[in-house]
């Protein structure tokens, strides 16, 4: 929303419900009745963006908001911001006058969606102002303990450099901690009931007890059986229900996240300099689509990789849709599932090669445009 529209509601909705006169007009009163999120510049100065960033997710966290508005201008990060444990949108005015410089080795946004998905970067120009190398513009990824941040939306970024400094990444999505088992233990005691007590683990009380996590059976008379962990402590688990047949002492098991990977994701209009490693990680994402990305390989690497883990279907890229996107090379590496490659206005451009394992890509198109007919497999100029 423009600043012009922004005043506009504002104004109308505060005549519309003045207070009586000896009553005080108070910034935070008018916004619990627009329900507008929180603006950087109430929480911090240009010169500090970390410490306003902090304190308006702790204000929009507390009053219930999902988005906070960063007006035009230079914001310095000179440390890397608390992570974003929940759905916050933060976006910026436009992306041509709203600039995040990341002035440190971490990243500029972090999502991990331990408390909640959703959320994003919209409008925003990040760039690396000076010598130091930073991970990533943008960085999301699960958790072992089986939350993720799903539903993350990425949109009108550009991603460069003004100096020495690199970028790691210009956008990290990484699914496969949500999919990597933990190896808990093997079972001391046979379980005459719902309870189970292992051997060789040490987990925080109830650390698993969130209703995205199970423990699947390995071995024994119980081996593929699956229950959701309601309560544990360092080295017991109570399951949902008992087993049938039971388990017996020495049985091996693993608790395991019930989701896999990052899932429902939409990326559009991002541009990205300067990059060192990958332009665009994609690691076991699910269902997720990119639209108009452009990785420019000047100062860097304009490589786009799909990386899906080789330890089974837990651990892939499923469902990708790419529309429309330019690079200087696409990685393809362990992939089990690659699905809905479409490119269907102008197509693929790519100048480097291809990297392919385990691949499946159910459609793609060739570059001439929407006109070309449907191909199996990859077709590129």
């Amino acid at each position: 929303m423009t600043k012009a529209a922004r005043i506009a509601r504002l104004e109308f909705d505060v005549l519309a419900s003045l207070p009586a006169a000896n009553d005080l007009i108070s910034l935070p009163a008018i916004r619990r009745r627009l329900r507008v999120g929180p603006d950087l510049l109430d929480f911090g100065t240009f010169s500090d963006m970390t410490a306003a960033m902090n304190a308006a997710l702790v204000a929009a966290t507390a009053e219930g908001w999902r988005r906070v508005f960063v007006p035009r201008g230079v914001w310095v990060q000179n440390s890397a911001p608390n992570v974003l444990d929940r759905g916050m949108l933060y976006e910026g005015e436009d992306r041509s006058s709203t600039v995040v410089s990341v002035n440190h080795a971490g990243s500029g946004f972090y999502f991990t969606g331990q408390n909640g998905g959703g959320g994003g970067v919209r409008n925003l120009f990040i760039q690396v102002p000076g010598s130091i190398s930073p991970f990533a513009a943008v960085r999301a990824e699960g958790h072992a303990n089986g939350y993720a941040p799903d539903g993350l939306e990425i949109d009108n970024l550009w991603i460069t450099y003004q100096s020495t400094g690199r970028w790691s990444y210009g956008l990290f999505l990484d699914g496969a901690p949500r999919g990597a088992p933990i190896v808990f233990g093997t079972l001391s005691v046979a379980p005459g009931s719902n309870v189970l007590t292992a051997s060789g683990a040490s987990y925080g009380n109830n650390q698993f007890a969130n209703g995205r996590v199970q423990v699947r059976f390995t071995s024994g008379a119980a081996v593929g059986q699956t229950r959701l962990i309601t309560a544990n402590t360092s080295n017991t688990i109570t399951m949902a229900s008992s087993l049938s047949p039971n388990a017996a002492a020495g049985d091996a098991f693993v608790v395991e996240t019930v989701l896999y990977g990052l899932r429902d994701c939409h990326i559009s209009k991002v541009i990205t300099f300067g990059t060192t490693t990958d332009a665009l990680m994609i690691r076991n994402v699910r269902g997720s689509s990119f639209s108009t990305i452009l990785c420019n390989g000047v100062g860097g690497t304009s490589k786009i990789s799909l990386i899906g883990n080789s330890s089974g279907a837990s651990e892939r890229n499923d469902g990708i849709d790419f529309l429309g996107a330019v690079f200087g090379q696409l990685l393809i590496n362990n992939t089990n599932a690659f699905n809905g490659f479409c490119t269907p206005q102008g197509g693929i451009n790519h100048g480097g090669g291809i990297t392919n394992s385990s691949l499946l890509i159910a459609t793609a198109y060739k570059s001439a445009g929407p006109s070309s007919p449907p191909i199996a497999g990859l077709d590129l100029p």
